[in-house]
């Protein structure tokens, strides 16, 4: 193999590699965009099922005042 051939064999493979190396990137920026809003989905989830335990405890606390008013008016009545 002549030098000018060598040199245009590793000048290919240079060029091929890069052209992998830039797909990659590419594809790390991808994944990593879609990690992100993955995250922010999951965070919001995280918001919405502790707003809604605290509902269930705001309502579990009502609901106990409720029967401890019954009770006691029921005792009052014995």
């Amino acid at each position: 193999m002549s030098t000018t051939t060598h040199h245009r064999s590793f000048q290919a493979k240079l060029v091929e590699k890069q052209n992998q190396l830039e797909a990659l990137v590419s594809r790390r920026e991808e994944v990593n965009a879609h990690l992100q809003n993955e995250k922010k989905k999951v965070a919001q989830l995280r918001l919405d099922l502790q707003t809604k335990e605290d509902m269930l405890d705001r309502a579990a606390r009502q609901h106990h005042a409720k029967l401890a008013d019954i009770n006691r008016q029921r005792d009052q009545y014995r």
